[in-house]
């Protein structure tokens, strides 16, 4: 059996994504062929494991479509990607707008630190928190980055950011979000 060396802990982690994303190089670097085709790892996150093989069976949200601004989180530009979290939420109800932000600004913990923090700011207003903040009462906000959940919470524009893993058991439970 191979040990695969796994990342050390560090004191300030901000989002779990980081750790899989950690996790996903050293089991790279260790597992020959492609990692996909693992079934342990073949599902990494809500939407890939709604949408891979199983029984036929999808959640819609109750009361029609919902709008939502989206909050498309670093890991998922460069790690996890994020055509399939679009799809899914499509086909459960949510119309998803994404601001045209980037990074939401934390990016981890650099924006946390001192120093660091005006910088992060800037970044949340170049797009993502205006777009809160305009947003009508009924739109959710989803982000499935804690750091970028943390830098809408900041904001104060009385939405409590959500992950989609939130809005997915809400459907399942035939609940509103």
């Amino acid at each position: 059996m191979a040990v695969i060396p796994l990342p050390t802990p560090t004191a300030r982690r901000s989002a779990p994504t980081t750790d899989y994303a950690a996790l996903e190089r050293a089991l790279r670097a260790a597992v020959p062929g492609d990692l996909h085709s693992t079934p342990v790892l073949a599902r990494r996150t809500p939407p890939t494991a709604v949408d891979g093989p199983g029984p036929d069976f999808l959640p819609r949200l109750s009361g029609g479509p919902v709008k939502a601004i989206v909050q498309k989180h670093c890991h998922q530009h460069a790690v996890l990607g994020f055509d399939t979290d679009l799809a899914l939420m499509e086909r459960v109800g949510i119309e998803a707008e994404r601001p045209d932000s980037g990074c939401c600004g934390p990016a981890g913990n650099f924006g946390m630190t001192p120093g660091h923090r005006e910088v992060s700011q800037a970044c949340a207003e170049q797009g993502l928190r205006p777009a809160v903040r305009e947003a009508a009462p009924s739109t959710l906000v989803l982000a499935d980055g804690f750091s970028c959940r943390t830098q809408i919470d900041d904001a104060h524009a009385g939405k409590r950011p959500m992950h989609l893993a939130e809005v997915l058991n809400a459907a399942v439970r035939g609940q509103h979000v």
